[in-house]
């Protein structure tokens, strides 16, 4: 699947791809009033945005560079470093849509899905 728009489902959106989903520059996935998926069975390439503006945002490529996905979705929360385990299969999102609070967690898909890591973000002041 290859991005160049604007991708909104409005109360919902899922972008699903056997091999490939590239999000070019300028290009957007993205729900006003719903949850937004992005599932492959290869690589997410993402250069552009994607978001659930009121709901929670998944993104899984099942043979990404898992450090690559994490840092796209590490910096729809700003300026957050952070060194992630190279066996995260997959990352989900969340904004709280009655404050602006965002989290973003982290999963291990190897024999069941585990919570593994979280970051939460008031603002500028952030908690792990």
């Amino acid at each position: 699947m290859d991005n160049e728009g604007v991708i909104d489902g409005h109360t919902a959106t899922s972008v699903t791809a056997g091999q490939k989903v590239t999000n070019h520059k300028a290009a957007r996935i993205v729900s006003e009033n719903g949850d937004v998926y992005v599932i492959t069975n290869g690589i997410v390439d993402n250069n552009g945005f994607i978001q659930g503006k009121t709901g929670t945002t998944v993104v899984e490529g099942q043979r990404q560079s898992k450090d690559n996905l994490m840092s796209d979705l590490i910096h729809t929360l700003g300026d957050i470093q952070r060194t992630v385990r190279s066996s995260l299969r997959a990352a989900e999102n969340e904004q709280h849509p009655s404050s602006s609070a965002k989290s973003l967690m982290f999963y291990d898909k190897g024999r069941a899905v585990n919570k593994v890591a979280s970051i939460i973000s008031h603002g500028s002041v952030c908690s792990v």
